[in-house]
């Protein structure tokens, strides 16, 4: 039951957040390139207009905020210098010697 409430809530979002589409785009392709993006949305089951827009979500809204959080959890880490990465990296590479 529990299940059944938690895919009509996410039907009910989806609907919503359709309605929510307001502003309208238009772009100008060359055919080829308009035919390979159909051809990814369909794979994905989806049109193209959502796949342009998760492509324009995933790149410019919310992308660089998660890319850049990540970039600074990154250099917050108390990582080895890359001298001493790459001689542990050849090392491992070396065959055991008796």
């Amino acid at each position: 039951m529990c299940m059944f409430i938690m895919i009509a809530l996410i039907h009910h979002m989806h609907i919503l957040l359709r309605m929510a589409l307001t502003k309208r785009v238009q772009v100008l392709m060359e055919p080829a390139e308009f035919t390979r993006l159909e051809a990814i949305a369909a794979s994905q089951g989806l049109g193209l207009g959502e796949l342009l827009r998760r492509a324009a979500r995933s790149q410019y809204a919310q992308g660089a905020e998660t890319r850049l959080e990540a970039a600074r959890a990154i250099s917050s880490m108390d990582l080895p210098a890359i001298d001493d990465l790459s001689a542990t990296l050849v090392s491992a590479r070396q065959p055991d010697t008796p």
